[in-house]
């Protein structure tokens, strides 16, 4: 009886590893493929920068993009805040403009020329 259950343990464990293995290999051949893939990519990544592939090694592509990748984010930021910043002076200046304009002192000058113009009309009306 002793004998029967580790034949019966053994064949049990031999299906399970059997599969385990199955899959495993399909998830090799998968990642294999895919890193064959990301190799050229990086070959191909590096002749697009004037670099050979035979000497620029995958890592070394990867680590140039990330610099790369955080230069071209800093360089944005600071973009969007000097634009920002340049907006924030045109609003400023909009006001300020806005505010002189409606100044009781540009207004009484306004109200002025109005009335010399609408004299000159009445002087020309007869």
């Amino acid at each position: 009886m002793h004998m029967s259950k580790e034949v019966s343990y053994s064949t049990g464990l031999k299906q399970v590893l059997k599969s385990f293995l199955d899959t495993a290999e399909a998830e090799v051949r998968s990642l294999i493929t895919l890193y064959s893939e990301v190799g050229r990519n990086a070959d191909s990544l590096s002749q697009y920068f004037g670099e050979d592939p035979a000497r620029c090694p995958f890592e070394q592509v990867t680590q140039t993009l990330v610099v790369f990748m955080k230069m071209f984010n800093k360089a944005h930021d600071e973009n969007e805040q000097q634009a920002d910043a340049e907006k924030k002076k045109l609003e400023k200046e909009a006001l300020k403009e806005q505010g002189a304009a409606n100044s009781p002192a540009k207004k009484d000058g306004i109200d002025a020329l109005r009335s010399k113009l609408n004299s000159r009309n009445q002087k020309n009306a007869s």
